[in-house]
């Protein structure tokens, strides 16, 4: 939306349901590595707080300057990682572990 000229109302929103989504998955996450003792919890933790953090972030960019290319690219290279480090990459660790302890 940014990239298109996009109100800034409609992005700042957008970035506050997916910043409430966010948390109810990663409390619901944490809280099932916590239930089955995954040593990695401690990690997840740290990167989910990041990870909102730049949702801040980019909010109060948008917020002061408006929406430009800039920041659509910035949004897009943050949710690009994400995906493909911690959901790809943490995550399936997460899973792993789950299988192997049912094994």
């Amino acid at each position: 939306k940014c990239d298109e000229g996009g109100g800034v109302k409609e992005i700042i929103a957008l970035l506050d349901s997916l910043d409430s989504y966010t948390r109810e998955h990663f409390s619901y996450e944490e809280n099932l590595q916590r239930y089955n003792n995954y040593p990695g919890l401690s990690v997840q933790q740290k990167q989910h707080a990041l990870f909102l953090a730049d949702l801040a972030e980019l909010k109060k960019t948008l917020e002061t300057t408006g929406p430009t290319g800039e920041i659509a690219l910035m949004a897009k290279g943050k949710l690009i990682r994400w995906l493909s480090r911690h959901i790809k990459g943490m995550d399936k660790e997460f899973v792993d572990y789950l299988k192997a302890r049912q094994a």
